[in-house]
């Protein structure tokens, strides 16, 4: 999944919650065991504890996925804001350093998600996360490790 199917995505649920038959059997089983029940209940059987009211299991892992994609375009375009003019000049902004470029609004800055895939703690608010990847990749040394053919 990437930005650009997460439109679509976002389209398909929308289409799942107005009308759970007017997408195809295995995106309903999809969109259910997100929700927090298993496929197995779809035939009866007894699910997964259901996701309490008021919040959404769907709605936190697109926001996460939505996270590690911004993590991931750090990771890739970080290297071009970092500021290695020695006149101060800057380098313009990166639609993919934005979070914004991500569907993430200023509400999930305060929110806490996974952040396994950077050093040190598990979680972080997405704030903590953007200034982590900022002081990484777009200082005056920033680091660029996604192009290396011979790891």
């Amino acid at each position: 999944m990437n930005v650009s199917s997460q439109s679509y995505l976002d389209e398909l649920f929308q289409a799942y919650q107005q009308d759970p038959q007017s997408v195809s059997v295995e995106w309903q089983a999809w969109f259910r065991q997100m929700e927090g029940q298993s496929a197995a209940s779809l035939n009866g059987h007894v699910g997964a504890k259901p996701v309490p009211p008021g919040t959404s299991a769907f709605g936190d892992a697109v926001r996460q996925d939505r996270v590690d994609q911004l993590i991931r375009g750090f990771r890739v375009r970080g290297h071009l804001a970092a500021e290695l003019d020695p006149l101060g000049r800057g380098r313009g902004t990166n639609e993919e350093l934005q979070a914004a470029s991500y569907n993430l609004t200023e509400e999930d800055y305060s929110r806490v998600f996974s952040s396994a895939t950077i050093d040190g703690d598990n979680t972080r608010t997405l704030e903590e996360i953007i200034n982590l990847l900022r002081a990484t990749y777009c200082r005056s040394i920033g680091a660029q490790f996604m192009h290396i053919d011979d790891h």
